[in-house]
């Protein structure tokens, strides 16, 4: 059996979330207070360092959302619920890889808003 050549489907998956994820920050530019860099061991977006979006291992874009908005958007099956260690993150949502990216900028809008007015 031949050892693999190549990225593997996640390595792949991430590489391509964080190229959306690229475009997606390109809509930023010029937001005051958002900044572009590594969070989690991945690309994301914070606002005055408090992050509001970025991909996870699986090329996911992970949100943070106001809960009911977050277990709506579960509930519609638009989002999936984010664990990290044994906790279940109740503002945190993952969604998969759009076909349109206007629906990643959307979530990014809307985890933006939510996330400055929380910051002081």
């Amino acid at each position: 059996m031949a050892a693999p050549t190549g990225p593997s489907d996640r390595q792949l998956a991430r590489e391509r979330g964080e190229s959306l994820l690229d475009q997606v920050a390109e809509r930023f530019l010029g937001v005051p207070g958002v900044q572009a860099g590594r969070m989690f061991n991945g690309r994301g977006l914070s606002v005055d360092d408090s992050i509001f979006v970025f991909i996870n291992r699986e090329g996911r874009m992970v949100a943070k959302l106001p809960e009911p908005e977050a277990q709506a958007r579960v509930a519609a099956g638009d989002a999936d619920v984010v664990t990290m260690g044994t906790r279940t993150m109740r503002e945190w949502v993952s969604f998969a890889q759009p076909t349109e990216l206007d629906s990643w900028v959307a979530v990014a809008r809307d985890a933006h808003r939510y996330v400055s007015a929380l910051t002081p």
